[in-house]
């Protein structure tokens, strides 16, 4: 579910990061504690059920 939500594409005009944010986790169907949590521990979620590697992504 949270893979699904990080890779919707949404058509509207460019916003705000925090509300592509909220809308991802509305359309994850996960509540807001579990998407934070997952959203934080991604790389390290994957690694620990045997995915593949991920890329941190870069922040600034």
């Amino acid at each position: 579910m949270y893979e699904k939500a990080l890779n919707h594409y949404f058509k509207d005009y460019p916003k705000q990061p925090s509300i592509y944010s909220h809308e991802r986790q509305e359309y994850s169907g996960l509540d807001i504690n579990t998407y934070i949590y997952i959203a934080d521990n991604y790389c390290h979620l994957k690694k620990k059920t045997g995915g593949a590697q991920c890329k941190k992504q870069n922040t600034k």
